[in-house]
């Protein structure tokens, strides 16, 4: 996740000063965004009266006292409540620690940061919209929250929000000379939606009115704990600015949508649209739902592989320069880079969110769910009981912007693997392969599975142009033969009818080319089988094939039969040598 902080004089050309009045463009992570501001307010005169440490202005803030979301899972998280640890998760980060709320309760109490988080009754009123558990299941989150903040107390651990809410408040309370230095003209944010509101407080705190841009896409929000909506920006700075005079010109425009893709082919952007209408049609407000990505050309659908054996999967890494895998967890990660060797670049779901790669095999996904999400997500790509899916497996919102995630990383060639058999990737193998969004692959022959059915399909068409373009038959029939394998191989029966029909007319006019008298010829049959194969190769859009029979035929028929040609069909034709 970069920041972009841009200082608007000089930023093309010129040199770059690096005293405190240079104008530049600068380059900041978020974690060395926070540092930063916390150096210059820790050494701020207001700063030095509370604290001594010039490094860090919360000196509790500890690196070995940081809770994430492993150790949360590992030490905290409880099965008797009733949620996944994901979820609850998000519910403390987003909705009772992380909201805009527990910012202003902070700024209200002048300093102290212990404490301040949404109430059980503030969380238990949120609209459905803003939080999408149900109310038994919110009450769940809330005791598991308690309990979690019982375990921080007594370990003197912390998280991100402690961190952004403090410095927030450090913000506020600093006096103006401070607060100006630390602003930016122009401040560029990518990847927004793996923010929380308090962190995204952050960003208008430290830039001047009208200087923010905003990116990003909530369907990928897959970062641990945080739950975003486009909504959210507007809201933290209606909060923010609420006491302000013409309260109106702080809040950004409403957000602007693109939909035209420049990664990815519409091969790729056709199953990810699919993967979005589950996630729309499953859980309603998960993300706004937006027009379709068009892409700027086509390209070779996914392909898939159903029980590919491990030496059969790094044979094909091996043959596919610059291949990316990506895994679900931790685990597939490490099993995946033992398993190809540290010359493949192998990454989770979520570290490869906001990069992209030629070509991506999606390692896995199904194999790995857990037990209990097995079922459901079988039932949902079956369509059925998503009324009960949807408050009894909230995670599995989680997992469709992973998969979505995952899919949209690919500018190529895209893979979908699962090494054994579960029953969510069975199902998920029928519903990708019902919606022909993907072709699947023969998984013990690794020269097919190099090469998608499309891309085979994509290199016999190229074939098949040379050969009703070629002057000579036998030309036409050494490419066309070319053709047909490329089609057997990504088993397109219907360009292997067409590339038939294509090969009966080469025989058809060897025949006829073969033929040195005109009266050895049984005019009544070659009228009626003249007619059959024009027939079939207009229907097959073989128009210039089309024209080459008939310009052999012409000369060959009675009267009737040479006029009615001229007249209807050969002006609708393309000249032979076209």
């Amino acid at each position: 996740m970069i920041l972009y902080v841009i200082k608007v004089e000089d930023t093309v050309g010129g040199t770059r000063e690096v005293d405190d009045n240079s104008r530049v463009t600068v380059y900041r992570t978020y974690n060395k965004l926070l540092k930063q501001c916390e150096d210059a307010l820790a050494n701020s005169d207001q700063a030095q009266e509370a604290t001594t440490d010039s490094t860090c202005i919360h000196p509790s803030f500890r690196s070995d006292k940081k809770m994430t979301f492993k150790r949360f899972k590992h030490e905290c998280y409880q099965e008797e409540w009733g949620l996944d640890a994901l979820v609850v998760w998000t519910q403390i980060r987003s909705f009772i620690k992380g909201s805009i709320t527990s910012v202003l309760k902070c700024r209200r109490a002048e300093g102290r940061v212990d404490g301040f988080h949404r109430s059980r009754e503030e969380y238990l009123e949120l609209g459905a919209r803003e939080c999408r558990l149900e109310m038994e299941q919110r009450k769940c989150a809330y005791y598991a929250f308690e309990s979690y903040q019982r375990y921080m107390d007594a370990e003197g651990t912390w998280d991100e929000c402690d961190r952004a809410i403090l410095l927030l408040n450090q913000l506020l309370c600093a006096d103006e000379t401070t607060r100006e230095k630390l602003k930016y003209d122009k401040v560029y944010v990518d990847e927004i939606q793996d923010y929380t509101q308090s962190e995204i407080a952050f960003f208008f705190l430290l830039c001047r009115q009208g200087g923010l841009f905003f990116a990003g896409d909530p369907a990928q929000s897959v970062v641990e704990g945080v739950d975003f909506r486009f909504e959210d920006v507007r809201s933290v700075a209606y909060y923010l600015y609420k006491d302000e005079k013409n309260k109106d010109r702080f809040i950004p425009d409403k957000p602007r949508t693109v939909n035209v893709n420049f990664r990815s082919h519409a091969g790729i952007l056709n199953v990810a649209a699919a993967v979005l209408d589950l996630l729309f049609s499953t859980f309603p407000g998960s993300a706004k739902e937006l027009p379709r990505d068009e892409g700027l050309f086509l390209g070779p659908r996914p392909a898939v592989f159903q029980y590919v054996k491990d030496a059969k999967l790094k044979e094909l890494v091996d043959k596919i320069d610059g291949v990316v895998l990506l895994a679900m967890n931790d685990q597939e990660v490490k099993w995946l880079q033992d398993l190809v060797g540290p010359s493949v670049v192998v990454l989770s779901i979520r570290d490869s969110k906001g990069l992209e790669f030629p070509h991506v095999i999606i390692v896995d996904f199904f194999k790995s769910l857990a037990k209990e999400h097995r079922k459901p997500w079988r039932q949902l790509l079956q369509g059925k009981q998503l009324d009960a899916i949807r408050p009894g497996y909230p995670e599995l919102e989680t997992h469709l912007k992973q998969l979505y995630t995952a899919i949209t990383r690919c500018s190529q060639r895209l893979f979908i693997a699962e090494t054994g058999p579960s029953t969510p990737g069975e199902a998920f193998f029928r519903w990708i392969l019902d919606k022909e969004k993907a072709k699947k692959q023969d998984v013990e022959d690794v020269a097919k599975m190099v090469k998608s059915p499309d891309e085979w399909s994509a290199t016999g068409i190229d074939y098949a142009m040379n050969a009703e373009a070629a002057d000579e038959i036998d030309q036409a029939e050494f490419w066309l033969g070319k053709a047909r394998f490329c089609f057997e191989q990504g088993q397109d029966h219907g360009l292997l009818s067409k590339a038939a029909i294509h090969s009966s007319s080469l025989a058809f006019r060897t025949k006829l080319e073969e033929c040195e008298r005109k009266d050895e010829l049984d005019t009544a049959q070659l009228e009626q089988d003249g007619a059959e194969l024009v027939q079939k190769l207009a229907s097959e859009g073989l128009l210039l094939e089309t024209r080459k029979v008939c310009d052999l035929l012409l000369p060959l028929l009675e009267d009737y039969a040479r006029t009615a040609l001229e007249q209807r069909a050969l002006p609708l034709l393309p000249e032979a040598d076209d």
